[in-house]
């Protein structure tokens, strides 16, 4: 058995004379190349690549003696690279140890040259992602103020901010509330914002639900106490009471309330917060209380139109009941919510309106009084409730007419169509009255057919794919010798 002998290639040669190189300039100039090089040696033994992604992907890891090879090869200590694939957002090494509480790590990195407050794509510094993890290891413990203190000690910005907010804000939103007393103690800045215009408060506000509700209460007084503007805005309008509303959270409203949250805020959709509280009528009484406006408009309309429009017994019912709903209150039209009834053709709804103060002489824009406009629908039961209600019947509109012109132009309309319906008519040659004519059969595919083209022409239905519709009957009625509602309202005293 004869023993191999390697052959010394081309390949062997130049490596060499790089390393030789690398030490002949390290030895000149004093740069540790031997240690660069002695140390991607290491990382490539291990199969590791010199790259930056892999670089963090270790401090990731927790892989310290890795991460001391990469910096013993002179890898870029502030570098950011993305981690690995679950994780796309390009942050640095110490990011990643103050993110998992690896604070020997982090320790080490400082000491090595790392930049405390390096801050990734979106602004966020070492200290930030500690907040928003709560520099919990893998080992289950919580390291946040541990990890807090180090980065502090060596100068970190406690209120320096990324597009998600600073620290301070981010511990709140994550429910670190031992870290956010401890960032306070270090000055920071408790009336801080993210770009969105989200504050502390509605953090808390947003957050009520997932930790002691009494604690969050007493957080946030303590937070308007110490100047945060219980109605700041985000840039969408919304207020810690908005929020607080939208998940009907009394306790939490109730306080805000007191701390002077104003109810009338409106978001930029023209939105209050009576709005998302009119299925929650503790809630609601509870802003009323408070000097909730019940007459602001969303869309031209108050809500009161809104309950009309939307047949919502139980809304109207409970606005009528506030005392606070200007029940002749106009939408842009000019319509009430009297006259939105007689579109509706809800007279139950129209008697609750006019026992609680809706006044039917009201005109809208075209200078139509409800009454006016249920003549045109023809609806006689209205009619007879607003008459009986003191309606102007004799009101004109824009284009000077009354009610009793309406109702007889819509008389004659009805008598002339039904003169021309009774008129006999010649069909196939025979002479028909309009109830005994046959209407003319009409083809009609009985299914579509499966394929609507062949080519550039339109495929032949066969015969067994029609079928005939039965003879329909010709509509046609006898003209009454007079009209109920000309009659109602001619008794009333309607004139032209």
């Amino acid at each position: 058995m004869t023993k191999e002998t390697h052959k010394f290639t081309k390949h062997d040669a130049l490596k060499a004379l790089g390393t030789l190189l690398i030490l002949a300039i390290g030895y000149k100039f004093g740069i540790p190349a031997f240690t660069i090089y002695s140390a991607k040696h290491d990382l490539e033994k291990i199969g590791v690549p010199f790259s930056e992604q892999k670089f963090v992907e270790s401090a990731c890891n927790g892989d310290q003696g890795t991460v001391q090879l990469f910096v013993q090869a002179d890898m870029n200590i502030n570098v950011l690279a993305a981690p690995g694939k679950n994780d796309g957002m390009p942050k640095s090494a110490l990011h990643c140890a103050a993110s998992q509480g690896r604070t020997t790590m982090a320790k080490s990195l400082i000491e090595q040259g790392a930049n405390i407050n390096i801050q990734d794509e979106e602004g966020n510094t070492p200290l930030w992602y500690v907040a928003k993890s709560g520099g919990i290891s893998k080992d289950g413990v919580n390291h946040s103020i541990e990890m807090a203190t180090l980065l502090i000690k060596h100068k970190a910005d406690v209120n320096l901010q990324g597009d998600k907010g600073g620290p301070f804000l981010t511990a709140i939103a994550s429910n670190q509330t031992e870290l956010a007393d401890y960032l306070i103690e270090k000055g920071a800045d408790v009336k801080s914002r993210n770009k969105e215009g989200y504050t502390a408060l509605m953090a808390i506000a947003q957050n009520y639900y997932g930790s002691n509700k009494t604690d969050r209460i007493e957080r946030a007084r303590g937070l308007v106490k110490a100047g945060v503007d219980v109605n700041a805005q985000t840039k969408t309008g919304y207020t810690a009471l908005t929020i607080a509303c939208s998940t009907r959270q009394y306790p939490m409203i109730e306080a805000l309330l007191d701390l002077g949250a104003d109810p009338n805020i409106s978001n930029s959709s023209g939105q209050t917060v009576i709005i998302s509280s009119l299925y929650d009528p503790e809630t609601f009484n509870l802003l009323i209380k408070h000097g909730a406006n019940l007459n602001v408009k969303v869309n031209g309309s108050t809500l009161l139109h809104q309950a009309i429009i939307s047949n919502n017994s139980s809304i109207l019912s409970l606005l009528l009941a506030s005392g606070k709903i200007d029940v002749n209150a106009k939408n842009d039209n000019g319509d009430t919510a009297l006259f939105l009834t007689t579109l509706r053709g809800n007279g139950g709804v129209m008697q609750q309106l006019l026992v609680n103060g809706a006044n039917p002489n009201i005109t809208n824009t075209q200078l139509q009084t409800p009454l006016t406009r249920s003549v045109i629908n023809n609806a006689i039961d209205l009619t007879r409730i607003l008459i009986e209600w003191n309606s102007n019947i004799n009101a004109k509109d824009i284009n000077g007419h009354t009610a009793l012109f309406y109702a007889k132009q819509r008389y004659e309309n009805i008598s002339n169509s039904q003169s021309y319906a009774n008129k006999p008519i010649i069909y196939d040659g025979k002479v028909f009255t309009p109830e005994q004519a046959p209407m003319p059969e009409r083809p009609m595919p009985a299914t579509a057919p499966s394929s609507g083209r062949d080519g550039e022409t339109w495929r032949r239905l066969s015969p067994p794919n029609y079928r005939t519709l039965p003879p329909l009957p010709v509509m046609s009625s006898k003209a009454p010798s007079t009209d109920p509602m000309i009659d109602l309202l001619v008794k009333a005293g309607a004139h032209l």
